[in-house]
């Protein structure tokens, strides 16, 4: 999974898993400055996005990365259990 979040910084981005549920939060910090006589204003804001987690998630095992405005969440699955073999008895 990954989400773009261009002008956010690592320490703004928070990543969260609770009862199968993944969530992203942050916010985007104000920016105004003025270059050459033009006024430049960017947005800014909180955000918040969730995602419900496939039953298959191994969610012990997730990974996040942020780099260059882009945040990457690795979220591998949880082997498969081979079915067990009893034996028949008399």
């Amino acid at each position: 999974m990954t989400a773009e979040l261009p002008g956010v910084r690592r320490e703004d981005v928070n990543v969260d898993l609770q009862e199968g549920v993944l969530s992203i939060h942050g916010e985007k910090r104000r920016e105004e400055t003025e270059a050459k006589g033009r006024w430049i204003e960017r947005s800014y804001g909180s955000f918040h996005r969730s995602f419900s987690l496939p039953s298959d998630a191994a969610s012990d095992r997730i990974d996040a990365k942020f780099k260059d405005g882009v945040l990457t969440i690795t979220i591998p699955r949880a082997e498969q259990k081979k079915p067990q073999v009893i034996a028949v008895k008399e």
